[in-house]
């Protein structure tokens, strides 16, 4: 299943530190994206499901705020 991460940098990208943001996922987590004003409670969102096929998919939309 995949599970979604939080990468930063505090170096422009030489180096990067990662923190999970899900992990024992029943299904999977795709499709990250952040919110535009988001609370630090809510500042990014990502479809949690399944997918099979273009006509054949299954999510709901999960959120996490990391600050």
């Amino acid at each position: 299943k995949f599970e979604m991460y939080r990468y930063t940098s505090a170096d422009d990208g030489a180096t990067w530190s990662g923190a999970a943001l899900t992990s024992g996922s029943a299904s999977d987590n795709v499709w990250p994206d952040t919110t535009t004003n988001g609370s630090a409670s809510l500042e990014a969102l990502w479809l949690y499901g399944s997918y099979t096929g273009d006509t054949s998919y299954s999510f709901g939309v999960r959120g996490a705020g990391y600050r």
